[in-house]
């Protein structure tokens, strides 16, 4: 069944293009870009046609000739890729210039259409079979057939992805086309595949390698389909794609990828100074889902950006300008590109010293944002700001040489209400004495090191190898537990940070811990599931139950109050260790305190937070564990 669809689907679908784009042809035969698409189109067809088992057997009983059909297919296909190809050169080109590249072209065509019919003829191929790569594989002259087809095949397709890529790129204004060349873009890379495909089918059985694939003539004729259908889709959707809403439907993408992409932008800009936004952001979730009223979302978030701008004018920090222009130069970014890098920069400096409550000077002399008169080019540009912003390298470069610079500098005045550093500027803390800024670096290292995710991922090893028959085993029981309860978490809050979502990686911001930590839950009850059914270790499995009904714990607790993660997950991992090892692990217990010391220190809890934090841990392990092992 599966075989008769692959057959017959293109074969329909091609004789469909022809006669749709028949009447076009017929108003002006004399297009050349036409005339060789249509041509094109009915070789195509032509040639699918005669693949088909009854016509295929049909056309060799008739010229007495066995496999006859195979040659006739696989010629009018060389052709109708000549064809389609000649249609690209005329879009991409002018007319003068494809002159050249025409006669190179139809000689490179004469000459596979020779190679072919020669290497044919040489062959024995007098049974007659409609398996006949993998019947005649071994035959001589037929992979080297073969080898001339998908050879020739392989070099047009890969020229018509990169013309059908690169003309796509300068239509954005006709949505129709844009989207069809991109569809034929894609189409001609699967192509590729069906080529690549054939050539490593050959290579295998000359060198007896082995086919991995199974059934290889399904293989190529799935690739072939796929290849066949994006690009009759791609290629006639400028034609019907008018009547079928492709403009509105692209217009709006549009409007919906900008918002998506001003999202992060606007909702930090929100939360720096709330009474700029008419609607307040719903979470990122909630933004993606809401598929209408694009257009007002979009206008209302680019008003709302630059009214945050201009609220924010105080704050902007003349050094990131200077930090980023110079990065710019150096990674080689000139022009607009680095106008935008530029503006994301102070934007994120500014949200930085709003935060900090620092004031840079006289708000009316900070550099103005560039600007348009419509709201489309503005979105634009406010698009790639924000992506810079989220993602550049260079913002966080400039943040991070920010704040060292502001660690590094010396206050010289101090007065009742702050300190006075060398830019004039007030910081409305006191600067710390060298003595504290040694033991914040000290509790830094303890946070980093002994984290959830190392502290998790550590525990599960020691805990692997204790409990498994072999090393092998171990390690298998290692890499899929902390997969799910360690890896996967912590790549969803590095993502957060990155996106600027999260705060970083410790979330130090309680309101969005329940996410993270509900995301955790699912994650470690997915590994739970996962060792249960393969069989895991007793004691394995009960871990990562523990850790599931402990971040339950924590996440009913933090949404009341910030409780420690760091003390409950450290409490837990010793009391775990004392469980399966005895009590002499008891020596490892002073490093909770320590945690607790850390947390403190770097005024992220307070001392009854890790307290909380390192009791609740304790408990949720010494009474869960005992209960799955």
């Amino acid at each position: 069944m599966v075989r008769e669809i692959l057959a017959y689907v293109p074969v329909l679908l091609t004789w469909a293009a022809v006669a749709y784009k028949l009447l076009a042809f017929l108003r002006s035969p004399g297009e050349p870009g036409l005339r060789s698409f249509w041509f094109g189109l009915l070789a195509l067809a032509l040639s699918l046609t005669t693949l088909l088992p009854p016509v295929y057997l049909g056309i060799d009983r008739l010229v007495g000739i066995s496999n006859l059909a195979r040659l006739l297919a696989h010629c009018l296909m060389a052709v109708a890729a000549w064809s389609i190809h000649m249609f690209l050169f005329y879009l991409n080109y002018p007319d003068a210039r494809t002159r050249p590249g025409r006669r190179r072209e139809v000689f490179l065509l004469g000459l596979t259409l020779a190679l072919l019919i020669g290497l044919f003829a040489l062959a024995d191929v007098r049974e007659e079979t409609l398996d006949f790569t993998s019947r005649y594989a071994d035959t001589p002259f037929i992979a080297e057939y073969r080898l001339v087809l998908i050879g020739y095949l392989g070099l047009v397709l890969a020229n018509a992805a990169r013309l059908s890529w690169r003309y796509a790129g300068i239509s954005a204004m006709r949505p129709s086309l844009h989207l069809g060349l991109r569809l034929v873009a894609i189409g001609a890379t699967v192509g590729l595949g069906y080529s690549a495909h054939g050539a490593f089918y050959l290579a295998a059985r000359r060198f007896d390698l082995g086919y991995p694939f199974g059934d290889e003539e399904l293989v190529s004729d799935a690739l072939l389909a796929v290849c066949l259908v994006l690009v009759l889709v791609g290629s006639t959707m400028p034609a019907w794609g008018a009547r079928l809403g492709i403009p509105a439907l692209h217009a709006w993408a549009v409007r919906y990828r900008a918002c998506r992409r001003l999202y992060p932008l606007w909702r930090d800009l929100y939360r720096a100074n709330p009474q700029i936004a008419l609607i307040p952001p719903s979470g990122a979730v909630c933004d993606a889902l809401t598929l209408r009223g694009t257009g007002f979302r979009l206008y209302r978030r680019v008003v709302e950006i630059r009214d945050a701008q201009l609220a924010l004018r105080p704050h902007v920090d003349p050094r990131a300008a200077v930090h980023a222009a110079a990065l710019c130069r150096e990674s080689g970014i000139v022009g607009e590109e680095a106008g935008t890098v530029t503006e994301a920069a102070r934007l994120a400096s500014a949200l930085r010293a709003k935060e900090q409550g620092r004031v840079f000077g006289d708000p009316e002399r900070a550099p103005r944002m560039p600007g348009w008169g419509d709201v489309q080019r503005e979105a634009a540009f406010l698009s790639r700001v924000a992506l810079h912003y989220i993602r550049s390298p260079i913002v966080h470069a400039v943040l991070a040489r920010l704040e060292q610079e502001d660690v590094e500098a010396v206050p010289v005045v101090r007065e009742a209400h702050g300190t006075i550093g060398p830019s004039g500027d007030i910081h409305p803390r006191p600067v710390e004495r060298a003595g504290r800024g040694s033991r914040r670096q000290l509790a830094r290292l303890v946070t980093e090191l002994l984290a959830p995710a190392p502290t998790v991922a550590m525990l599960l090893l020691v805990v692997s190898w204790h409990s498994a028959a072999a090393a092998s085993e171990a390690l298998r029981w290692a890499l899929l537990s902390v997969l799910f309860a360690a890896a996967l978490p912590f790549l969803y809050i590095v993502r957060g940070v990155r996106r600027k979502r999260l705060t970083d990686i410790h979330v130090y911001r309680r309101e969005q811990r329940p996410r993270v930590l509900l995301i955790g839950i699912g994650s470690v009850l997915v590994g739970f599931t996962l060792l249960t059914l393969l069989g895991a270790p007793r004691d394995l499995v009960a871990l990562v139950g523990a850790m599931a009904v402990g971040l339950a714990s924590s996440t009913l607790v933090t949404l009341f109050w910030k409780v420690s993660v760091h003390t409950a997950v450290n409490s837990g991992a010793v009391t775990i260790l004392v469980l399966v090892f005895g009590e002499g692990l008891l020596v490892v217990a002073p490093l909770v305190a320590l945690v607790g010391w850390a947390r403190v220190q770097v005024k992220d809890h307070s001392p009854a937070q890790v307290v909380v934090g390192a009791a609740l841990g304790a408990a949720v392990a010494a009474a869960v564990f005992p209960l799955l092992r």
